[in-house]
């Protein structure tokens, strides 16, 4: 899930920027989405905690994104530093390898050139994750070669197959 130069990980955020009404809380009840919700960028939302941790599980089975703890990104407060890491990216690049690094106790990856600002986006339909967007700001020598300006992922689960999601996400990226 993620472009070379870069940990790639189920969107993930320090400072958060101001959230989005009603994104303080994560909402009671299913986290499924009405049926006639449009899928969308936001940015990095509480309110798709318990479906990002579906995305999560789904990537772990498939082998992916073993630095992210399951476990201990269920409390929700955890959930929320990760949430504002991914967040300030932007203004405070390698803010998440610095929360991975801390979440897992090991040291801060360091990538050839160091890391810039990027810009996390989720793609939701109300508060189901469906994947991530990732807009470098600017390109390093080695971002030149392997990663480059964005970075996506869907979730890969069977169910979530087939959607047309990807095709979707292009579209408003462009428009």
């Amino acid at each position: 899930m993620g472009g070379a130069g870069r940990p790639a990980e189920p969107a993930a955020p320090a400072e958060p920027a101001a959230p989005a009404a009603g994104s303080a809380e994560m909402p009671a009840g299913s986290a499924e989405a009405p049926a006639d919700a449009q899928p969308h960028f936001v940015a990095p939302d509480l309110r798709c905690h318990a479906s990002w941790l579906e995305a999560l599980r789904e990537a772990h089975a498939e082998g992916r994104h073993d630095r992210l703890d399951e476990m201990r990104l269920q409390d929700s407060a955890e959930f929320g530093r990760f949430v504002a890491a991914l967040r300030a990216d932007v203004s405070r690049p390698g803010a998440v390898a610095g929360y991975l690094a801390a979440l897992s106790g090991t040291p801060v990856e360091t990538w050839p050139d160091g890391y810039v600002p990027q810009t996390w986006l989720w793609w939701v339909a109300g508060d189901r994750f469906l994947g991530r967007l990732s807009i470098r700001h600017r390109l390093t020598p080695h971002l030149l070669v392997e990663g480059g300006n964005i970075g996506y992922a869907r979730r890969r689960a069977p169910a979530r197959r087939r959607a047309g999601h990807r095709i979707r996400a292009s579209r408003q990226r462009r428009g």
